[in-house]
């Protein structure tokens, strides 16, 4: 009786071990322990690089690419910081009894006057963008959206 109840207590200790060390290694060693700036300039610095090689950007290309990329990703972040408040005034929204119709389109405008320097701010960028690229790699790009523009909404797959 009593090694079955050592026997047991190792197996439920070695149990233990292996569920900790296997939650430990399910999170991409990429993601641990890396601030929002790293993982920020990582998947820029991926982004570029695929560009790079998918359009056969040369350097000075490349250089100005990376410069798009990290402005448009810092408005990006600056646009999530404001997230949690647009998320608190809802939810407070949500919990009155009565909720006006004016109340829900001024939440929206509020948010989406939040969003429109970022827009601009992207419609500048793909212009340039645009200018940048010679015919030959206007019309590669062109064949890549295409190619994946059957897969739609980087989402779809996920509900």
């Amino acid at each position: 009786m009593r090694n079955k109840k050592h026997l047991l207590i190792r197996l439920l200790g070695l149990l233990g071990i292996i569920t900790i060390v296997g939650c430990h290694y399910s999170v991409p060693l990429s993601f641990r322990q890396e601030t929002t700036e790293e993982r920020t300039a990582r998947r820029i610095e991926r982004a570029v690089d695929k560009l790079t090689r998918e359009l056969d950007l040369n350097s000075e290309q490349k250089k100005r690419v990376r410069i798009m990329a990290e402005t448009i990703c810092e408005k990006a972040i600056d646009l999530q910081k404001g997230h949690a408040e647009s998320k608190t005034e809802f939810l407070t929204l949500l919990s009155q009894d009565n909720v006006a119709a004016a109340e829900v389109q001024g939440l929206i405008t509020k948010k989406m006057e939040r969003f429109k320097p970022m827009v601009a701010l992207f419609a500048t960028q793909m212009a340039e963008f645009h200018e940048i690229l010679t015919p030959e790699q206007r019309k590669r790009l062109i064949e890549k959206v295409e190619e994946h523009k059957h897969r739609g909404c980087r989402f779809s797959g996920r509900w």
